[in-house]
């Protein structure tokens, strides 16, 4: 395996454990929260502060909160591992 691969297996890791950990409930979901913003960055940035409260009526709350973990873990990916390697 070459060490992009294992940064991208590391990246996914440690994406997975701040998502289990933001979902946890009291200040592990503050901590959390926050770390999720840093680590998908930019795109977890835009979605909260510019897209979540558009789509929160036309979804709801559940199924918001679901499309963006899985939007933003899916963007966030292909912009660190696709787009900034391909610069």
């Amino acid at each position: 395996m070459t060490l992009s691969r294992w940064i991208s297996i590391g990246w996914v890791l440690i994406a997975t454990i701040l998502v289990v950990m933001s979902a946890m409930g009291g200040n592990a979901t503050i901590v959390g929260g926050l770390l999720w913003l840093l680590w998908t960055a930019p795109v977890g940035l835009i979605w909260q502060f510019a897209l979540y409260d558009r789509v929160l009526p036309i979804l709801g709350t559940e199924a918001t909160n679901w499309f963006g973990v899985v939007g933003v873990y899916a963007g966030a990916y292909l912009f660190w591992f696709s787009f900034i390697r391909g610069i």
